[in-house]
C-alpha cells in the first residue's frame, strides 16, 4: 500500500488559532450522553479523516467522469440513408 505524507506549515504562533478553528469547524461530540468540545487530538483526527474522505471523493469523481467519457467516445455513429 502506498503512503503519502502531507505537510501543512504555518507560523509557530498560529497553532492555537488553527486548533481553535478546527474545533469550531468540526463541532462538539457526544460523550456518554453529553455534548462536549473536542480535544485538540480529536479535532486533528477529524481534520485528518476529512482530508482522506475528500481525496476518496476526488478520485471517485475523476473515475466516474473518465468512465462516462470513455463510454461516450465508444459510441459509433450510425449511417442511415
Amino acid at each position: 500500500m502506498a503512503t503519502r505524507n502531507v505537510t501543512i506549515t504555518y507560523p509557530d504562533g498560529d497553532g492555537p488559532r488553527v486548533l481553535a478553528a478546527l474545533k469550531a469547524h468540526y463541532g462538539q461530540i457526544l460523550d456518554n450522553g453529553v455534548m462536549r468540545d473536542r480535544t485538540n487530538a480529536e479535532a486533528l483526527a477529524a481534520f485528518d479523516a476529512s482530508v482522506k474522505l475528500s481525496l476518496r471523493h476526488i478520485v471517485q469523481k475523476y473515475e466516474r467522469e473518465t468512465a462516462a467519457k470513455a463510454a461516450s467516445d465508444a459510441i459509433q455513429e450510425v449511417n442511415v440513408s
